[in-house]
């Protein structure tokens, strides 16, 4: 028959099993925190291969390239790092690099976002084209991000994409 039966355990049989449990390795495997990094500007011919293989020495374990309806590239992603130094490391190298002669990277830690659901126009204000609004400061100076060697050594991990 399918029946089961639940056995009243004694103290001590709870406290051998609470041993047992304490002397594995329980959870089997650990959860392990990730760190989530935003990507911005990227050329809207990357791919996830391209991304991987530009952020790869970074222990980089998930990447999220958003792309529109029509599956094209908005030109930003998310990626994931296994630890908060790779992804430190990350960003104090590649904020700021250059793609190409025009594209310069934005690289943060990415936040969660506040309210995931979709937008909703309030439809009180109308938009206006021009720019009468806060301003933004900017200022300081713009650098190639990394050493100045042009060298990084070898790669921490190798990133591959999961099928």
């Amino acid at each position: 028959d399918n029946v089961h039966f639940v056995h009243k355990m004694d103290e001590e049989k709870i406290n051998q099993i609470k041993t047992i449990l304490a002397g594995s390795n329980f959870p089997k495997y650990p959860k392990i925190d990730k760190v989530g990094v935003f990507v911005g500007n990227l050329p809207y011919t990357y791919t996830e291969k391209e991304i991987g293989d530009l952020f790869g020495e970074y222990g980089i374990t998930n990447i999220a390239l958003v792309r529109d309806p029509e599956g094209l590239s908005k030109g930003f992603a998310f990626l994931e790092c296994a630890s908060l130094e790779d992804a430190s490391l990350m960003i104090q190298e590649m904020h700021y690099f250059y793609t190409d002669a025009q594209r310069k990277l934005t690289v943060r830690l990415s936040t969660p976002a506040v309210n995931s659901g979709p937008r909703e126009d309030s439809g009180d204000k109308p938009r206006s084209s021009s720019n009468s609004g806060g301003g933004s400061g900017g200022g300081g100076e713009r650098r190639f991000a990394g050493s100045g060697s042009g060298e990084r050594g070898p790669p921490r991990q190798a990133w591959k994409p999961q099928r």
